[in-house]
């Protein structure tokens, strides 16, 4: 096989697929804050009519919403099939790292007219700050983002297929993600800005697709305005300076070291060739991150995910000639050995903690407060993730959980009104034994309050999460389980 076909290319990309997607299968849970609440909410999805006991704490309520990927997906394949949701979402999440390395190497061969070794070096960013975080509809949508931008560029010989294909991509990416396809479109309109052969081309498409998009938020409940704020500046640079942090600053600051010599090597060599396009697009994205709120409409750390989008972007357009498939795969395999070693040693504690709430019984009400200061939402905290671990056992049993992801703007699965979704983010101060006891009694008040009386006398248990800061040596009343990072409580 000619080295720069595609036939050469493919087999390379599946030998680092695969060894940049093991660790994945090392890890008795799912990565990320959010994604092990995802994952229940697609079982809730998926199984809630074979389910009555459930059917009292959650009901379906599909609209159109521009966050779908994987409850579009997943959800159907889990009611066909019956295969086990946790290994569903790693396959899911394997082959979301696939089309986004894919995607990265497709763009650049549409961009120097060969496929070649750099083309792995999109995998390289596979374990990024956003999946730290468990961001998983908006990591597919920037996988489909690239797949869409490569696919644009091959079309660029062919403006009609073009424009037809753009108004079908900007509502499919939409559904995927929002902002996936906003940061698509910008992508594409700073790209045909400085190409001067077809400046506009495309627009026309890209135009009546955004108007689809407009359209589709209007008939969602997304339309409906959250808050918006930012972060300070500082915070911002801090996010454009470590997209790859997972969780060990020194070691993914180091990795990120690696890659930058590796591309700093290619400067100095000068072949490391970067069209008008390529910069604009760079300089484009990194002053939007600059000025990026952290939450608009429903969505929040807007500014923390544009750098993954931007390094995709970016890298993806320039041509940095690796003739040597064996220095990525190198990279690839280091990396992979270290975030495959951190999962081991994660699996004991989610073992301990899967293993506590499984007294928990079926028909059970599940609370949920954090101590400030847990680290709960910051990847290089306490690892793993505890703050929506507790959602797996929607996985095995008929039980509320508080912290389930049910807003009506974001997900198609909706609490049973009144039953708690106010507790859904529930934070208080320390000092963790007068916290712990005003939210003993706040939950005790609230159980009283439920407007379905049956519910009033179910079991009833809270989750505390303590602070990584202040380990409390007492706590409040006998809980049922106590550990370093969290307590759990039998409330009625």
């Amino acid at each position: 096989m000619t080295s720069g076909t595609f036939r050469w290319f493919f087999p390379w990309f599946l030998l680092a697929w695969t060894i940049t997607v093991l660790p994945l299968f090392l890890h008795n849970s799912v990565p990320g804050v959010d994604t092990p609440n995802h994952l229940a909410r697609l079982q809730v999805l998926a199984t809630l009519h074979e389910r009555p006991a459930l059917q009292d704490f959650y009901k379906i309520n599909f609209v159109i919403l521009p966050n779908l990927a994987i409850d579009l997906l997943i959800t159907p394949i889990l009611m066909l099939t019956k295969i086990n949701a946790l290994i569903l979402m790693k396959i899911f999440i394997a082959n979301m790292i696939g089309l986004m390395g894919f995607g990265f190497a497709w763009v650049n061969r549409e961009m120097t007219g060969k496929w070649s070794a750099y083309g792995l070096f999109g995998l390289c960013f596979a374990y990024s700050y956003i999946l730290a975080f468990g961001f998983i509809n908006y990591l597919f949508g920037i996988a489909l983002g690239l797949i869409c931008f490569a696919l644009c560029l091959r079309l660029d010989a062919k403006p009609v297929s073009q424009n037809l294909f753009l108004v079908v991509a900007g509502p499919l990416l939409a559904l995927n993600h929002l902002m996936a396809f906003g940061l698509f479109a910008l992508s594409f309109v700073g790209h045909r800005l400085f190409k001067p052969d077809h400046c506009y081309q495309g627009w026309p498409g890209l135009g009546i697709g955004t108007i689809i998009v407009l359209v589709l938020i209007k008939l969602s409940p997304v339309a409906q305005l959250a808050e918006v704020y930012w972060r300070p500046l500082g915070e911002h640079l801090l996010r454009l300076a470590s997209p790859l942090v997972f969780g060990i600053e020194w070691r993914d600051f180091l990795f990120e070291g690696v890659l930058l010599v590796l591309i700093a090597y290619g400067a100095y060599k000068r072949s490391f060739k970067i069209p008008l396009e390529a910069k604009a697009t760079g300089i484009l994205f990194l002053l939007i991150s600059l000025v990026a709120p952290h939450q608009a409409f429903t969505s929040a750390f807007i500014f923390t995910r544009i750098p993954v989008w931007l390094i995709m972007i970016y890298f993806a357009s320039v041509e940095l000639p690796l003739r040597r498939v064996s220095v990525v795969l190198t990279i690839l395999f280091l990396r992979s050995l270290d975030i495959g070693s951190r999962f081991l040693t994660m699996n004991p504690e989610i073992d301990l903690f899967k293993a506590d709430l499984g007294q928990i019984p079926s028909g059970s009400l599940v609370y949920h407060s954090v101590a400030r200061g847990s680290g709960s939402l910051i990847p290089k905290g306490w690892n793993p993730s505890l703050l929506h671990a507790n959602c797996l056992l929607l996985l095995e049993k008929d039980v509320y959980v508080s912290n389930l992801f049910t807003i009506e703007a974001q997900q198609p699965l909706i609490d049973q009104p009144g039953i708690g979704n106010s507790w859904r983010d529930h934070y208080f101060r320390p000092p963790f034994e007068p916290g712990v006891q005003r939210e003993v009694e706040q939950l005790r008040q609230h159980l009283q309050s439920l407007p379905n009386t049956k519910l009033r006398s179910r079991p009833a248990f809270l989750l505390v999460l303590k602070s990584e800061f202040q380990i409390p040596p007492a706590v409040p009343q006998l809980p049922i389980v106590t550990r370093p990072r969290y307590a759990l409580y039998r409330i009625q």
